[in-house]
């Protein structure tokens, strides 16, 4: 019916008028009529070509129907004719973007378009948007950053503009601020569930498992229905210690995928760090049989074995399991399972089984053995009295692999177990005369492994000089130190450490346990040897540490479930049994305080003298 009425209202010569050829044009476009409006369109631009609307409308309709070539051409004119219109620069970048396949220059035109518009009008959104994007895809990501922070200001808490702003400051290594901005976008939208797992991961590498674990958890209920979701949360609550809220949540996968194989292996897990060894092997067997080459999953169910004093089971294991391996082609994971079989036997004093076990091993070529296979067949020899033997080996051992140092430091070593103390302490001396480092390193650790800390002192402080940085050698040191009462100087050295790894867990663990015992800095204690239980939630020794501090800090019933665990988890560790002795008595529970004192002093620990003065004053209150 418009179009009808055009003629009538147009006047005596309609073809001749340029407004009219645009209207009909703009009429015959919302039609779908597109060729003839292309028709009308020329007619309009050829009445006035002087016209930058005209032109620009035009470039608009053509690039709607993908005409592109003809759009950046009366796109280029329409800016010609009006260089400092904020529209003509809007639609000339977006003609030279839509051509940009074929010309690579046409991007580098439409992002100096978008400058201008920016420049010109500021508060243009969809300009603001477009050049972000731009410098996004061209890596120009502080840029990009800056411009999605000039559109947010416009779109206050729009959720798109918050997801393109994070991308671009992770890009750009901003990464502090992209947490604030993630955390902008969660306000805004809570159930914004990638925004909230990329959060949480990003705390997660800085090292704070709680603010990851606390951003996963305060997830609407709808964000929670999904089962990669609340996998991902019992994970996070596992690796900072709330091994209760962990299984609770792991145990709603279960419910809803009874198989599901990340929630069964977390289940594994807590039971493991819990102490609750059956729980936990019981889960394990089921896992390994779903994936019979996995050594992860093999080397985890043999340790929970190993605490079973299950070492028949936890060789067998992995014995079967090198054997599937070499069959799959997998040669040095099978050589690594057979290693730690060979080391299960090692630590449960099965020598005869051991020196058995390497002895077709160290018949290969010297240039192919294994050092450590080599190491641990002495160690084993020497162990089962045959340490004369193992120094004959050691003197006779041609290897490549062998330095002077690390032959010298092994003879000190056997030296030391036949209690050859005079022979060992020359090998020391020489290791000290040796050139370069490796000699001083050598000896320093011999003299820290025989717990003479104050000899070592003065070797490790010369050492330092010249590796101010290096992780393994401050530990030696602040441990020295610390075992040598001069507590300033160990907590100096530390916090170094700490300084250039902060998640080096036996520092944590080192620095914390050493508070805590001194009654120092009771909360920094406990929340540094948290950190060292979520890096090894099944590591008995970090567990007690954490119990002790809890219990030196008040917190006796936190103390009392920790230290229990860390009994379950090391049932042979006289200190934990005396820390749990202590904390009965603490709590007024002297009949139990005396059962694990009793137990301390059966395992005959170097704290013995110290349990046996409490039995005593203990005594007269029962």
């Amino acid at each position: 019916m418009a179009l009808a009425l055009l003629p009538a209202a147009a006047g005596a010569a309609p073809v001749e008028n340029a407004p009219y050829q645009f209207v009909l044009a703009k009429l015959l476009a919302a039609e779908g009529s597109w060729q003839e409006a292309v028709d009308h369109f020329e007619s309009a631009v050829g009445l006035a070509p002087d016209d930058p609307y005209l032109h620009l409308d035009y470039a608009g309709f053509l690039l709607q129907i993908g005409r592109r070539a003809k759009a950046l051409e009366q796109a280029t004119e329409a800016l010609r004719l009006a260089p400092e219109n904020p529209e003509s620069l809007a639609v000339f970048a977006r003609a030279q973007l839509a051509v940009a396949d074929g010309d690579p220059a046409a991007v580098a035109r439409a992002r100096e378009a978008y400058e201008e518009l920016r420049r010109l009008r500021p508060d243009d959104l969809q300009g603001l948007i477009a050049l972000g994007r731009m410098y996004l895809g061209g890596g120009r990501t502080d840029e990009a950053a800056t411009v999605f922070q000039e559109a947010l200001a416009l779109r206050p808490q729009n959720s798109w503009l918050l997801s393109l702003l994070v991308e671009a400051q992770l890009r750009s290594d901003q990464v502090a601020a992209a947490e604030q901005t993630l955390e902008s976008l969660l306000r805004a939208d809570p159930s914004e569930a990638r925004a909230r797992l990329t959060l949480a991961d990003l705390q997660q590498k800085r090292g704070d498992m709680r603010a990851a674990a606390e951003t996963l958890r305060a997830a609407p209920a709808e964000v929670m229905e999904d089962l990669d979701y609340r996998r991902r949360l019992g994970f996070a609550l596992y690796r900072v210690g709330e091994l209760d809220a962990s299984l609770a949540v792991v145990d709603t996968v279960l419910r809803d995928e009874r198989g599901d194989f990340g929630g069964l292996y977390l289940k594994s897990l807590i039971h493991t760090a819990e102490g609750h060894h059956e729980r936990a092997s019981a889960l394990l067997q089921q896992l390994v049989a779903q994936r019979p080459q996995s050594l992860e999953l093999a080397l985890l169910a043999a340790r929970v074995l190993e605490r079973q004093q299950a070492t028949e089971e936890a060789v067998a294991l992995l014995g079967e399991l090198a054997l599937r391996l070499r069959g799959a082609d997998a040669e040095e994971e099978a050589e690594l399972a057979e290693y730690q079989a060979l080391n299960v036997l090692y630590r449960a004093g099965e020598w005869d089984r051991l020196l058995a076990a390497l002895e077709p091993k160290l018949s290969q070529a010297a240039a192919e053995l294994s050092l450590d296979l080599v190491f641990l067949h002495l160690d084993a020899l020497a162990r089962s009295d045959r340490a004369g033997e193992a120094l004959e080996r050691l003197r006779s051992l041609e290897s490549p692999q062998l330095s002077v140092a690390r032959r010298l430091g092994k003879e000190a070593e056997l030296l030391y177990v036949v209690e050859q103390d005079s022979a060992a302490a020359e090998r020391v001396a020489q290791l000290v005369e040796l050139p370069g480092t490796e000699g001083r390193l050598e000896a320093a650790r011999l003299l820290q492994s025989r717990e003479r800390y104050a000899e070592a002192i003065p070797l490790l402080e010369g050492l330092r000089q010249g590796s101010p940085d290096q992780i393994q050698l401050l530990f030696w040191l602040g441990a020295a130190y610390e075992r040598t009462a001069r507590h300033d100087r160990a907590e100096e050295v530390f916090q170094r450490l700490l300084g250039i790894d902060p998640d080096f867990a036996p520092a944590l663990n080192y620095l914390g346990y050493m508070w805590a015992d001194l009654g120092r800095n009771l909360e920094d204690a406990v929340a540094l040897v948290e950190r060292a239980v979520a890096m090894e939630p099944d590591n008995g020794a970090y567990v007690d540490s954490l119990g002790w501090a809890l219990f030196r800090l008040g917190r006796h019933e936190q103390a009392r479930v920790v230290l229990e665990r860390a009994a379950r988890l090391v049932p042979g560790d006289a200190v934990i049994s005396e820390h749990l002795g202590d904390l009965y008595l603490a709590v007024g529970r002297p009949a139990e305080a005396r059962l694990h004192y009793e137990r301390a002093l059966s395992l005959a620990g170097d704290n013995a003298g110290t349990v046996s003065d409490k039995l005593d004053q203990l005594r007269p209150k029962l």
